[in-house]
């Protein structure tokens, strides 16, 4: 899963602003969901800028920098992509929090931030989480994802990522080596 795509039928004026609102709900709470989009170290060695990557928390019809997409299509139906599942990410469990972000973004009637709002305004995008630990921290904080996901699940991942980054952390690369055992 390198994106999840979901397609609306049928669009009419009350369905359009509840779209709209939906898309707000996946931006307003991508941060403490990217654990789940995004679950290993390696997910966020694509997450930087500059490399066509979803690391702004707006959505766009052609900015390829926004989480969410909307791109320009013929005939019915309008298409939203949320550009940053990864493959190593469990897709029910992705689908599952997504949509309570997204219907928790039509209950709050959530405004989601569009990228050349900002670029107009001169204003700076949020972010992705931009490694493990700070997913980790955004997860681990977040009181809506215990109540999707349940206490038992989270306290259960929380600590088997907890366990993953500490083993990372510990890891002494081939890199690290080059890079720093012949100049010292």
């Amino acid at each position: 899963m390198e994106r999840m795509y979901l397609k609306v039928h049928r669009i009419t004026a009350s369905s359009v602003r509840k779209l709209i609102y939906f898309i707000g709900g996946l931006l307003a709470h991508s941060k403490e969901m990217a654990l789940i989009t995004n679950p290993i170290v390696n997910s966020y060695k694509r997450l930087v800028p500059g490399y066509d990557a979803p690391t702004e928390l707006t959505w766009t019809e052609n900015n390829q920098n926004s989480l969410v997409r909307i791109p320009v299509t013929r005939g019915e139906g309008i298409r939203v992509e949320l550009r940053s599942p990864d493959t190593s990410a469990n897709p029910y469990v992705v689908l599952a929090i997504c949509l309570a972000a997204g219907l928790d973004g039509i209950k709050n009637k959530i405004t989601p931030t569009k990228s050349s709002n900002l670029e107009t305004k001169g204003q700076q995008a949020e972010h992705l989480p931009s490694t493990l630990k700070e997913a980790i921290d955004y997860f681990e904080e977040s009181s809506w994802v215990k109540e999707v996901l349940g206490e038992e699940f989270c306290d259960q991942y929380i600590t088997a990522k907890k366990n993953e980054w500490l083993r990372y952390t510990r890891q002494v690369t081939d890199w690290e080596i080059a890079e720093y055992l012949y100049r010292l």
